[in-house]
């Protein structure tokens, strides 16, 4: 099935909103499932969407969440998120921290009892068409082990940072491990064997096959580096907010413990968007020529978001199917392909 940007984001909004969502707040979450799915992953984009409906639909999640603002500060904001979807959570402390920022030149917004937000690169695109630098992360339950290790005691705390449009654009979205859990599903899917750094099966010896590092866990990127990067992503977005942290989030998803920080630099207060983007420019050219790459962070999401802009998205028939009989239950309609 081959569906427009346009008629992706309208049948998620339409399935979230026949969820119990509010329409305001199910346009929040079905922009963030847009944004995503155009980078071309096949993963942490709308293949989640089944994940969410069903959330919904079993009350694990909360379709009404009654934000509640915690504290504040010329530069600063607290939420409780009440249980919402991550993807509306998220999607406003993004906005309130670019509010802030605008204000002050930074700001920032952290929100607790969250879930998962999907992926980080979305909501630095919001800021970035708007002239902000953002940084995003999010805290998650246990995927991911300490070095050496081959049980999951921290979450592998995945993080998104962008600014810039078009040539002047640079960005990256990451987790702290060598692999998402998402990615090691499609890789076990596939069969495709891990580098045998990436982390242990169950029984404590490294493995190169993907089921097995499901099984055990994968490692922090760069070993003792990754895990005080991964701790300070708890720091940032648990402990600043009051949230849970490390095995106090939830296990098998951090259903409602899950928490997300957005940091927002204005560019204006920096030189200007403009300025700001020539001197990215500048530093991208210098960056190929030096490391002899035509490939910089960020590059192939924005390829791929170019090319399905121009040839439309395509859902694997699995899916399909699946929003399908979703879309029978709720009784939305099927946007033509």
């Amino acid at each position: 099935m081959l569906l427009t940007p346009v008629s992706l984001e309208l049948w998620t909004h339409r399935l979230l909103e026949a969820s119990g969502v509010p329409s305001s707040q199910a346009l929040l979450a079905a922009e963030i499932f847009r944004r995503a799915s155009l980078r071309g992953l096949g993963h942490h984009d709308v293949s989640y969407l089944p994940q969410r409906l069903g959330w919904l639909a079993d009350g694990l999640v909360n379709p009404v969440p009654q934000l509640e603002l915690v504290s504040e500060g010329p530069a600063i904001e607290v939420w409780d998120g009440d249980g919402g979807l991550g993807e509306v959570l998220c999607s406003h402390v993004t906005r309130r921290a670019l509010e802030l920022a605008g204000r002050s030149g930074v700001g920032y917004a952290g929100i607790r009892r969250s879930n998962h937000f999907l992926a980080g690169d979305p909501y630095t695109q919001i800021g970035a068409e708007q002239g902000f630098l953002v940084v995003v992360w999010s805290n998650t339950d246990a995927g991911m082990a300490f070095p050496g290790r081959s049980h999951r005691q921290i979450g592998n705390n995945p993080l998104g940072w962008g600014l810039g449009t078009g040539p002047g654009a640079l960005s990256a979205d990451l987790c702290l491990a060598y692999s998402s859990l998402g990615n090691l599903n499609a890789m076990a899917a596939s069969g495709t064997e891990a580098p045998p750094h990436w982390g242990r099966g169950p029984d404590g010896v490294p493995s190169t096959d993907a089921k097995e590092l499901l099984a055990g866990a994968v490692e922090p990127i760069g070993g003792p580096k990754g895990l005080a990067l991964a701790l300070l992503g708890e720091v940032l977005t648990g402990v600043l907010t009051g949230g849970p942290t490390l095995d106090e989030v939830s296990p098998g998803g951090g259903l409602r413990t899950h928490n997300q920080m957005v940091l927002a630099f204005d560019l204006a207060w920096f030189g200007g968007k403009g300025v700001i983007e020539d001197r990215i420019v500048s530093m991208k050219r210098r960056a190929r020529q030096d490391g002899d790459t035509d490939r910089l962070p960020g590059d192939r999401s924005r390829a791929a978001e170019a090319k399905a802009r121009a040839e439309g998205l395509s859902l694997p028939a699995t899916l399909e199917a699946t929003l399908r009989d979703w879309s029978d239950r709720l009784q939305v309609t099927v946007p033509e392909s």
